[in-house]
């Protein structure tokens, strides 16, 4: 069992002993004592599992770990005991040893330096966690895209004293902001986070996992209306690619549109079923792909690693090229705030807010393929 396994078990059997010396049998007492004393225990070890968390993460917001300009990218793994971890900081610059009844506090962005590779010892989740993260210094900024050019020309031989040929590069400015991804919890008794670990449990079901879904959800299918992002479903430019006898041979028609546009694949995104039916898709032959364009292992179709998203619509997916997307954030990370309001103080409750500030950012329209994986 996990640490939280073995605390919530140690819990359960103090609970049990308690009720017993309540109902008067002296002789578990030292029992209850021994399991209530093990509770603390594990409630401390819980404590240092995510303050280290939280370090990894710093150290690894500062930089590539050998000093290389590496990519990185998100990793929502840990996310809500980092956050825990921030506001249990707070409480205890204030004196407290339990979660204080207000406060704010800034956690790290979560990222990784870990190529999509075949050794990777964590494949993302989300296609938020796939594409390469831009820390911005300023909250609008300017990006280059890549526009398509019907002839766009290049280099040639040129004879001496003849025009030099010249190549249309299409670049165009693009003026862009950051966005405000937030989420606000219920109401909660302040007593039940008197625990730590309760803390933990509540940031990471309310809070964290739904600033993700909705960043994730962004990502895909923003509509640019309002505060949204264009997500990559709805930015124009990109190309598609229609069914092709099956999903499978559909993905390589993908993948073979942007290598012959000069685009090296990054990724592709699917959604869970349609990752599932294509390994267990049987040929011709009545046997399995798997072993030939299908790596289920590495997660790989056709040599392109493959990202398995929820949030990627089932009969659809994505082949996305290597430079082509962005993921842009700030560099304070993610900020988290608590307290009361309205009639909650007299309900001695709590509510907290988590928000950090994203947007998409497409610099090479054609360098993604839509996939219709379904015959229409």
């Amino acid at each position: 069992m996990n640490l939280k396994e073995q605390r919530e078990a140690a819990f359960k059997a103090a609970e049990a002993l308690i009720e017993k010396v309540k109902a008067g049998d002296e002789s578990a007492v030292p029992e209850a004592e021994a399991k209530i004393a093990e509770v603390k225990a594990l409630n401390e070890k819980m404590e240092r599992a995510a303050e280290g968390d939280a370090l990894i993460a710093q150290i690894k917001s500062m930089g590539a770990p050998d000093g290389r300009d590496a990519t990185k990218r998100l990793d929502f793994k840990g996310f809500g005991s980092q956050i825990a971890a921030s506001m249990h900081r707070t409480s205890e610059d204030m004196g407290r040893k339990s979660l204080v009844a207000s406060g704010e506090s800034i956690a790290p962005l979560p990222v990784t330096y870990e190529e999509l590779t075949r050794e990777a010892t964590r494949r993302p989740t989300r296609l938020a966690e796939a594409i390469p993260l831009a820390q911005r210094e300023e909250s609008i900024y300017a990006f280059v895209r890549s526009a398509s050019v019907s002839e766009p020309g290049g280099a040639g031989v040129v004879a001496p004293g003849n025009l030099k040929p010249r190549r249309a590069l299409a670049l165009e400015r693009e003026e862009s902001r950051l966005r405000v991804v937030a989420v606000l919890s219920d109401p909660i008794d302040k007593y039940l986070l008197a625990d730590r670990s309760n803390v933990g449990t509540w940031v990471e079901q309310q809070l964290a996992a739904a600033l993700a879904d909705e960043l994730e959800n962004q990502v895909l299918a923003g509509d640019g209306t309002g505060e949204n992002f264009t997500g990559i479903a709805n930015t124009s430019g990109i190309q598609t690619q229609a069914y092709a006898t099956d999903p499978l041979i559909t993905v390589q028609a993908g993948i073979s549109k942007l290598l012959a546009d000069g685009v090296s694949p990054a990724f592709v995104g699917l959604s869970p079923a349609d990752w599932l039916s294509i390994q267990t898709t049987r040929n011709a032959s009545g046997n399995f792909d798997v072993g030939g364009p299908i790596d289920a292992t590495a997660q790989r179709l056709w040599g392109v690693p493959v990202v398995v998203a929820p949030g990627v619509t089932d009969g659809e997916g994505y082949v996305i090229g290597e430079q082509s997307v962005v993921l842009s954030t700030d560099q304070s990370g993610v900020h988290v705030e608590w307290g009361t309001s309205s009639d909650m103080f007299e309900r001695n409750q709590l509510m907290a807010r988590v928000e950090g500030r994203f947007n998409l950012d497409v610099t090479l329209p054609r360098g993604i393929v839509k996939l219709a994986l379904t015959a229409a």
